[in-house]
């Protein structure tokens, strides 16, 4: 049989009944939803040691879960401890099992174990020892005093009182008031984990002005302190003590530390100056990334302690005066109280399975294991043929549910135990699927991908996929033991519907899901390898597809070296989320690595790499040692030798092409000499020569086409010579004697390093004595300090006199061993005697700036010249400035050499020179001078001369007054140096573009050179541009000035200033400023228009000037004027407009206050147009009465004829209507007088109608209407209706109206006749309508009546 697995079934069961103790809740349910039994495990406990304060509370916590809920008991000391009966003073929290002190007591202090205990099982925690905590006070002792000499090294020693838990100490100083303040530690002084304070040296500011040095311990459970071992200090001498190392304090040799614990081990050195403290690892390397020195050095510390660890370590201090450091070895061995390697953990098991327990514990001796069940012993407990106990192992065959219970392990060894609770739970439950396959799944082609069917059941359930009819497994298909289906390297067709089945002997239950298989996403453009030099830029470039369903989920992020970069966190790196690309500013080696693209829509993603290289210096050589010759037992290596080795640091990915060594020593100790600088790279060794009476310490660097490394750390070993004293090998270089007054001597020479003293009490001795004189006597000085470098002999000399000097070394072995050798000097220089004679100008060699002259050689002994002659300075100016602006050119024939040097002797009667740089178009001066090293001599006579015209020097100034979009204003000065007449400027442009200049552009020379200012045009906007100009002489072109300035953007100017500079009767001059803070534009011109007119007048653009005139103006006529600027269409601004009168009177000159014919001229206007308007009305009034009237007999006319023509058709009994005539008010207009086509109403005037129309009265309507029209064309068209106020009208007045607007009544026919049917259809009547129509020719009229019975009857007229 296998053993039982601890599955995600019985996970969940151990969950459940955590949440229900967390909730309170009594029971907890199987997923299958039937009550199960847990047994129980602790879940938190106290730690192994606790200590309290008396009447101070604290808890001791015991939580544990399991089903039914645990019930706690506690032991103390081995036996069973009811809290009641404590006063009230303990009690256990409800619902789980920590035990709480309210007022704990010294009684209270012992041995604790909390048990959780159900039905099924004991689960048992640590022992924990709870202990009273307490600080002692320190022993009452007096005031120690200390009187130490200034340099040496003291200690005070602090021995603590007892304390639980262990203390912390600190050393302070105590005022008056009892006010304490800490000692400040250093690498002078510091303090041992015992608590005892070492000062290496004393100095006198450790007085601390007689305060009171304290020990402090204190207690934090406590909250209180103790002070104690009270000392003063009071050191005493004025000079401090120099001395070499000495061990001052140091933990033990043997030390025993255990694994994963943190090592701290200490070394105190005394000395003067104070010693330098480093750890070494004899024979071995330091823990990588796991240890530092603290506390200035003197305390190593390796955390998180390995056994490999394990080994020798050595502590070593040195100072100025050692020739070689001080060693301290400690021997280190790591143990390991029990951890463990493989605990138990608890098992859901089924009836009939096996359970397998394990318990393996590592540890150094060691651990021995003790197996329990319930908290008992299995030794003790009765044997069960089921269950086999081993060491490491506990074995349970044949489960039954009586097998639930608790087991416990305990490892221990002498270092300490590890103690861990497993429950055995045995079940018998259906299977149920908790997590069943999820539908629409989705993954990518080629991935592996898993499908969840995560079920539960006791026996545990046997699982079956199935796709269809087809059982899953095998091949790319594998069914893990959670029940889940596996499906590696995923196909298209892989898409469909699962179905997950599980089944164990108590029932079969299934579920299903499905699967969305998308395309796989692939890199098309994978990154590629970089290599950059450090402190370049990088740039990884990477692109990718997917299927097209998942392009918006598409992304691109990278790694480095496996992991996702944080770009918040690598400040120089960054994406870009344009192209996806890495960028990597500022590289460093460091950067140096695997870069990985990643593309990934959710489903699945690709990947590709990409190594970049970031070449830089090496890192520094590692593992300097240095082998002394005082200290070698080599018989190659010389007493004053020492061979420096070294192992070459990292190559940071470009070669090393040689080493750099270099030394400093304890004289000069900031300062580094190379020793060889061109060392091959396949070297790891150099023999070096040292010289006497130093200490030595050497340092490697490397380098390689980058760039060189930084220098290791100087060499722990020092090689001493300070005790191989011997006299100096060499005497002072370059040894001058040179006087800087006329009546001394100054020796000078380049001091001595101090490598080269070779001794104490390094000296110079200066001897010197006249060389002009046989036998003269020597002058000797001994200067004592080795730093001076020159000597001024105190008694007056003689004005440049020769001298022999001579400077050697000495130390307190004796004078150099080579001997110094005399070097010619001279005292002081005078001014020279002799001036030059007869000096002329070639006046055929004079041009604008040069001149040849020339003059007799001087007498150049050294009584004339008083010194070295080194040649001649001539002085010249322009006439007008002579003597005040003078300048002067030296002509140099003997270089001033320091002495010992040649001497030259010139045997020459004329002296030439060219004389250059003179101001051109000038009347010059000149005269000549001697001169020596430190002197001019006096001046020749002064001789005159003219140079000719030259090129103008540049302008004094130039600069941008304004600039638009397409031009600038210039301005400049003329030449400080004009050099002749000047003609005018040129000026030339061209484009700057970055570092780029365009092609040279010219302007049109300037031909007035009184002008200083221009306009430059046709310059594109927005555009920098260099611009040149040069002033012009007849001899050309001078030398150019010019500025670089950019024209401004495209964009509307700002307005311009404006004003009237000129003004007569027609005429005026408006005159121009651009804008000086804005936008000043390109273009300008003025507008203007009268006084109250809305156009304006606009003059033609200027684009050169900044005035114009405006000309053919009116006399004494008042105009609004503005100016516009302008930097193309649509971007204009106007200037606030002002309003100018021209001089003189308007030509017409019309006044409204002195024009009497004016008001006449209206008045008579007004009285014509009265008189025509009354006309009007009184017209219209007269023509209405005549209308009336002839209305009026008009309606008696049509009554007589309509009543006649009623009786002829004798339809006046058939309608039953009135025999009268129209009464008034029958005929009526609409009150709006509207008549005529459109409109309703009855007609007072004849309805005139052409072609065949039709006349309808309706009987049974109260109106007649004209309603259609037949024109001979065919077409119809509605001619208006005449609709009657309330009350229909009679049949002889409709037939009237109809007749009366045709004058039917003309035609005289007393008999009807036949209508032809054609021309008109009564089909369209309805009953009691009658219908009036012509025939085409209009010569025969009919009137066609519709009876209510329908028949229909025509009538001809």
């Amino acid at each position: 049989m296998r053993p039982v697995p601890l599955t995600t079934a019985s996970v969940a069961v151990v969950v459940l009944s955590a949440i229900a103790l967390i909730k309170g809740e009594t029971t907890t349910e199987s997923p299958t939803g039937r009550k199960v039994t847990v047994p129980p495990l602790v879940v938190e406990e106290a730690s192994k040691m606790i200590p309290f304060r008396v009447e101070e509370s604290i808890e001791v916590p015991c939580v544990a879960t399991g089903e039914p809920e645990p019930v706690y008991k506690w032991k103390m000391d081995g036996k069973d401890f009811d809290p009641s009966g404590n006063d009230g003073r303990i009690a256990i929290q409800p619902g789980v099992g920590t035990l709480i002190f309210a007022r704990p007591l010294e009684r209270d202090e012992g041995i604790y174990q909390c048990l959780a205990q159900n039905q099924v099982g004991t689960a048992l925690t640590v022992k924990i020892n709870l202990r009273q905590a307490y600080l002692e006070p320190f022993q009452t002792t007096g005031t120690r005093m200390h009187y130490p000499q200034i340099g040496e090294s003291l200690t005070l020693g602090c021995t603590p009182p007892l304390s639980f838990p262990t203390p912390d100490i600190f050393w302070a100083t105590i005022s008056e008031g009892e006010r304490f303040t800490p000692i400040d530690l250093d690498s002078r002084v510091t303090m041992d984990p015992i608590g005892n304070l070492h000062f290496v040296n004393i100095l006198p500011e450790d007085h601390k002005d007689g305060r009171t040095y304290a020990c402090i311990v204190q207690n934090k459970v406590m909250r209180s302190i103790q002070q104690g071992e009270y000392a003063k200090i009071t050191p005493e001498g004025q000079t401090p003590t120099y001395h070499t190392p000495s061990l001052l304090w140091s933990d033990p040799m043997h030390h025993v530390i255990l694994r994963s614990e943190t090592w701290r081990v200490k070394c105190v050195f005394a000395g003067n100056p104070t010693p330098k403290v480093d750890w070494t690892r004899i024979n071995d390397i330091m823990p990588e990334g796991r240890w530092r020195q603290e506390s200035y050095g003197q305390e190593l510390v390796i955390e998180n302690m390995q056994f490999e660890d394990a080994g020798n370590y050595e502590c070593q201090g040195i100072n100025d005066d050692a020739s070689v450091p001080i060693r301290k070895s400690f021997i280190l061995s790591v143990e390991s109280a029990p951890y463990w390697i493989n605990r138990p953990i608890s098992v859901d098991g089924a009836e009939g399975d096996m359970a397998v327990f394990h318990c393996e514990a590592g540890g150094i001796p060691e651990p021995a294991n003790f197996w329990y069940i319930n908290g008992e012993l299995t030794s003790k407990l009765p044997q069960d043929p089921d269950r086999v106990v081993e060491q490491k192992q506990m074995t349970f065959y044949n489960l039954t549910k009586a097998d639930a219970q608790v087991i416990q392990c305990n490892s221990t060894n002498k270092h300490g135990y590890m103690f861990a609770n497993a429950y055995l739970n045995v079940l018998t439950e259906p299977p149920i699927i908790l997590d069943p396959p999820l539908e629409g799944q989705k993954a990518g082609e080629g991935q592996t991908t898993e499908l969840i069917c995560n079920v539960f059941g006791s026996p545990k359930p046997l699982v079956v996929w199935t796709k269809g009819s087809e059982q899953l497994t095998g091949g790319r298909f594998k069914v893990l033991d959670s029940g889940n289906l596996q499906i590696t390297d995923v196909l298209l067709v892989d898409a469909g519907v699962y179905v997950c089945t599980a089944t164990n002997k108590f029932d079969t239950v299934s579920a299903s899901g499905s699967l969305i298989i998308r395309r796989r996403t692939e890199i098309r453009q994978p990154p590629i390898d970089v290599m950059v030099y450090e402190g370049t830029e990088a740039k990884l470039t990477c692109t990718a597809t997917t299927d097209p369903e998942e392009v918006q989920n598409l992304s691109i992020d990278w790694q480095r070296d496996g992991e996702y970069i944080h770009y918040n966190l690598a400040q120089r790196t960054f994406r870009n989320d344009m192209d996806n690309s890495l960028t990597i500013s500022g590289t460093m080696s460091l950067d140096t690595g695997k870069y990985t693209c990643v593309a990934s829509n959710g489903i699945d993603e690709d990947s590709a790499g990409a190594q970049l290289t970031v070449q830089a210096p090496p890192d520094a050589p590692t593992d300097v040692t240095v082998i002394c010759g005082t200290q070698s037992s080599n018989p190659n290596l010389g007493e004053k030798e020492a061979e420096v080795q070294w192992m070459p640091g990292r190559e940071n990915y470009a070669p090393i092409l040689n080493f750099i060594v270099q030394f400093n020593t304890s004289r000069n100790p900031d300062t580094w000499y190379d020793v060889a600088n061109n060392i091959s790279q396949n070297n790891r060794a150099i023999t070096v020569q040292m010289a006497p009476y130093a200490n030595y310490a050497f340092r490697v660097s490397a380098r390689n086409k980058i760039g060189t490394s930084d220098p290791s750390l100087p060499s722990q070993t020092v090689c001493s010579l300070l005790d191989k004293q011997e006299k100096p090998y060499k005497n002072p270089d370059n040894v001058i004697g040179e006087g800087d007054q006329p009546n001394n001597l100054v020796i000078f020479w380049t001091p001595m390093s101090p490598l080269e003293y070779n001794g104490p009490n390094f000296k110079y001795i200066i001897t010197w004595k006249r060389a002009d004189i046989p036998e003269a006597p020597e002058n000797s000085y001994t200067i004592p300090d080795p730093n001076m470098w020159y000597h001024v002999v105190q008694e007056p000399q003689e004005t440049y006199k020769p001298f022999y000097i001579r400077v050697k070394s000495s130390n307190a072995k004796g004078d150099c061993y080579v001997t110094a050798e005399w070097v010619l000097g001279y005292s002081g220089e005078g001014e020279p005697m002799a001036a030059p004679s007869n000096v002329q100008v070639n006046q055929d060699t004079v041009t604008d700036t040069e001149a040849e002259m020339s003059w007799v050689q001087v007498d150049l002994s050294p009584e004339s010249i008083r010194g070295y002659f080194r040649g001649y300075r001539v002085q010249f100016a322009k006439t007008e400035e002579w003597p005040d602006n003078i300048r002067e050119t030296d002509f140099i024939f003997n270089q001033s050499y320091q002495y010992p040097r040649p001497r030259v002797h010139r045997e020459v009667d004329m002296v030439t020179v060219y004389l250059t740089h003179l101001p051109p178009n000038s009347n010059i001066m000149a005269h000549v001078r001697v001169l020596n090293k430190y002197y001019a001599g006096p001046p020749s006579e002064v001789v005159e001369f003219s140079t000719k015209e030259g090129v103008p020097g540049p302008p004094a100034s130039f600069d941008v007054i304004a600039r638009g979009t397409t031009h600038m204003d210039l301005g400049w000065t003329e030449p400080y140096e004009p050099n002749g007449i000047l003609t005018g400027y040129q000026i030339s442009y061209q484009t700057v573009i970055s570092l780029n200049l365009g092609r040279m552009k010219y302007r049109e020379p300037i031909v007035d050179p009184g002008m200083t200012s221009l306009r430059l045009t046709g310059l594109s906007a927005d555009t920098y541009y260099r611009i040149h100009l040069s002033a012009l002489t007849a001899q050309g072109i001078g030398e150019p000035i010019f500025l670089d300035m950019s024209t401004v953007k495209a964009e509307t100017p700002s307005p311009p200033t404006f004003g009237i500079m000129g003004l007569n009767e027609t005429w005026m001059n408006v005159s121009w400023q651009p804008s000086q803070s804005g936008n000043p534009g390109s273009v300008f011109y003025v507008e203007f228009r009268y006084r109250g007119q809305y156009q304006w007048l606009k003059s033609p653009d200027e684009y050169i000037n900044q005035w114009m005139e405006l000309v053919n103006l009116e006399s004494g006529t008042t105009y609004q004027v503005r100016v516009v600027a302008k930097n193309g269409e649509q971007q204009e601004a106007a200037a606030p407009w002002i309003e100018v009168t021209t001089q003189g009177q308007p030509a017409f000159d019309f006044n409204l206050g002195k024009s009497v014919w004016f008001y006449g001229v209206w008045i008579a206007l007004f009285l014509i147009i009265t008189l025509l308007v009354l006309f009007f009305i009184a017209k219209k009034y007269q023509d209405e009465i005549f209308l009336m009237k002839e209305r009026e007999i008009e309606e008696n006319v049509r009554g007589l004829q309509a009543e006649e023509f009623a009786k002829q058709l004798e339809m006046i009994n058939d309608f039953g209507g009135s025999q009268e005539f129209l009464n008034e008010g029958e005929l009526e207009e609409e009150p709006d007088g509207n008549n005529g086509e459109g409109h309703s109403g009855y007609v007072d005037e004849p309805l005139i109608m052409d072609g065949e129309y039709d006349v309808i009265y309706d009987a049974g309507s109260p109106a007649y209407n004209i309603y259609e029209e037949h024109n001979p064309s065919g077409d119809n068209q509605n001619v208006g209706s005449l609709q009657k106020q309330p009350t229909p009208p009679s049949p002889k007045t409709a037939a009237f109206q109809a007749m009366q607007d045709q004058n039917m009544f003309d035609y005289g026919y007393d008999e009807p006749i036949p209508v032809h049917k054609n021309y008109h259809s009564s089909s369209s009547l309805k009953p009691d309508q009658i219908s009036m129509h012509s025939s085409h020719t209009g010569d025969m009229q009919f009137v066609t009546h519709r009876a209510k019975s329908g028949q229909t009857s025509d009538t001809f007229i």
